[in-house]
């Protein structure tokens, strides 16, 4: 099973149309797509946000493991952030991610990097203006990878973000 979480229905609609996936009319909490052993969740804005939807899916009847399955679910956060310097566009593999309210760091393992650029995952709580040197800054990244490694193992969870802004 692939569960891919967004926060806010754009960075959703390429992934809808890709895979062809259709609104789950039963699942009302969040908005909700599926098709076959895929589903897409749209958590909106932030940390809080994002752990609440992902432990709603995950926890519940909708993603449990069916008879054939073929073991834990691959979790992949997909989304947009900024950065000083990167290009807008450009698409990252977060290598490390970092909450800015409370230091606590995740490192997923790089098991697509030949695919990616990488980058470090700086999620904060409210936008900033002044983007540090180092790292992309987002508002989920974080809060996915801790709400997610309570679902599966860590090495299945993933966060990839288009840069949208930078200091120009």
């Amino acid at each position: 099973m692939l569960i891919f979480h967004t926060a806010l229905h754009g960075e959703a609609r390429a992934l809808i149309r890709h895979y062809r996936l259709r609104r789950r009319a039963d699942l009302a909490a969040y908005p909700c797509f599926e098709r076959d052993d895929i589903f897409l969740l749209e958590s909106g804005v932030g940390k809080i946000n994002t752990a609440a939807a992902l432990g709603w899916l995950c926890g519940g009847a909708a993603t449990r493991p069916t008879e054939g399955d073929d073991g834990p679910p691959t979790l992949v956060n997909v989304g947009i952030a900024g950065h000083k310097s990167h290009p807008i566009g450009a698409c990252f593999l977060a290598n490390r991610v970092e909450d800015a309210a409370t230091g606590v760091r995740h490192y997923p393992p790089q098991t697509v990097a030949a695919r990616f650029n990488s980058d470090c995952a700086l999620t904060v709580d409210r936008p900033v203006g002044d983007y540090p040197d180092a790292c992309m800054v987002d508002m989920e990244a974080a809060a996915f990878m801790q709400t997610a490694a309570r679902f599966t193992p860590i090495d299945l969870c993933q966060s990839v973000k288009v840069i949208s802004d930078n200091r120009q």
